[in-house]
């Protein structure tokens, strides 16, 4: 999610808008693939079938497969900018924590491949799983800086402390995800705007802490 930072791997071929656009073609499929398999799933024969292309034509694009994840990874975060962060420039306070959450639970209904790859063990590469997990930690960072925007605006409670509610509400909408994907939970949604607005509302008294 969010930014994610990418290892070198070459200098870029030049290709003409004909091959911009069979490459293009090439990543929407793997990023559709990513998002209902994983990213460790990702394979030229896969790809290639999804595209409806031949397998040696996806890998005219992508020499590796480890160039092809790299590519999906960088397709996903853009998408993510796009589509979550990019709907909410402009905007302060909290609509714009309110503009972010949305944008959020509507890319988490749809799969999110960079949030799993934190999971995948030992099928995704170690520097690809890190490279991966650095855009839920990007997302997590941007969602603490809103919160801290609205409680200096006073639109949120000044106890509340950023950093636990960011925390809270990604594992909300890590929930969400699962309850829509796995169980097709239809209420799964109206919970985690529930859990928005219990962790920007601070409790009279801190719980007790649990031995």
């Amino acid at each position: 999610m969010a930014v994610v930072e990418a290892p070198e791997r070459g200098g870029a071929r030049a290709i003409g808008p004909k091959g911009q656009a069979s490459r293009a073609r090439i990543l929407a499929c793997a990023v559709d693939v990513s998002r209902h398999a994983g990213l460790d799933a990702l394979s030229f024969g896969g790809v290639a079938e999804a595209a409806g292309l031949s397998k040696s034509a996806v890998v005219k694009h992508f020499g590796a497969r480890v160039d092809l994840q790299t590519a999906t990874i960088d397709a996903l975060a853009s998408a993510f900018r796009s589509e979550v962060i990019a709907p909410a420039d402009g905007l302060s306070g909290a609509e714009r924590l309110r503009r972010l959450y949305g944008g959020f639970l509507g890319w988490m209904a749809r799969g999110c491949p960079l949030a799993g790859a934190t999971f995948a063990g030992g099928r995704l590469a170690e520097a690809w799983r890190v490279r991966a997990a650095s855009g839920p930690s990007a997302w997590r960072r941007i969602l603490r800086e809103a919160i801290e925007d609205a409680v200096a605006l006073g639109q949120v409670d000044p106890s509340v402390e950023a950093e636990q509610a960011s925390f809270e509400l990604t594992g909300a909408a890590l929930v969400y995800c699962q309850a829509i994907a796995a169980l097709g939970d239809e209420a799964a949604k109206a919970r985690a705007w529930r859990a928005f607005e219990r962790a920007l509302r601070a409790p009279d008294r801190p719980p007790q802490e649990q031995n």
